[in-house]
């Protein structure tokens, strides 16, 4: 817990120790373990987890039932049924565990409640992130190749490559299993 309130104090610098002990009142530490869910399709959760441990993967399933790999979120990363948060409406996202995951678990519901400029600041904050990332993500998608979006996540995530399933890669980059083992092959 320690590390993982020194990464929002590097991260947040104007949160206060006073801000941090309001929002753990309200938090609990929750554990996943590899293959369980954080939150499934057709769930109504106001529940956010922020990572200390482990990595889980987000999906969606498309009309022909394959699973989209949307994301991955790892050690003091922010996870939740973004669609739930914001639109106030059902998830149609998978957040699953592709390791045992370690999470503080907040209810959003009570953190909106509270009158505290920091921690709003905070919020507002992440969200801003999750709305960046998803723009760059579509971006991704849409202006580069298979191979430059594999470079891309090599660059600025590579930490990651050897806990995330090829085939869970290949699908968060738009291609086949089989498509992404020759782009490997054509790099090396």
């Amino acid at each position: 817990m320690e590390k993982l309130i020194k990464d929002f104090q590097r991260r947040f610098t104007y949160l206060e120790k006073e801000d941090f002990e309001q929002l753990l009142v309200l938090a609990r530490m929750e554990q996943l373990q590899k293959g369980e869910f954080f939150s499934k399709a057709g769930d109504y959760s106001h529940k956010i987890g922020i990572i200390q441990e482990g990595l889980v993967r987000g999906y969606l399933v498309d009309y022909e039932g394959r699973e989209i790999t949307t994301m991955f979120r790892e050690e003091s990363k922010v996870i939740g049924a973004y669609d739930t948060l914001f639109l106030d409406r059902p998830t149609n996202h998978y957040i699953q565990a592709m390791e045992n995951v370690n999470f503080l678990s907040l209810s959003m519901l009570d953190i909106r409640k509270i009158e505290n400029p920091r921690i709003q600041r905070c919020v507002l904050n992440i969200t801003e992130e999750i709305l960046v990332l998803t723009i760059k993500r579509t971006e991704s998608l849409t202006l580069l190749s298979p191979l430059e979006r594999y470079l891309n996540f090599v660059k600025n995530r590579g930490a990651l490559i050897n806990r995330i399933p090829q085939k869970y890669l290949a699908s968060y980059l738009g291609v086949t299993p089989q498509s992404f083992s020759r782009l490997k092959r054509r790099i090396k």
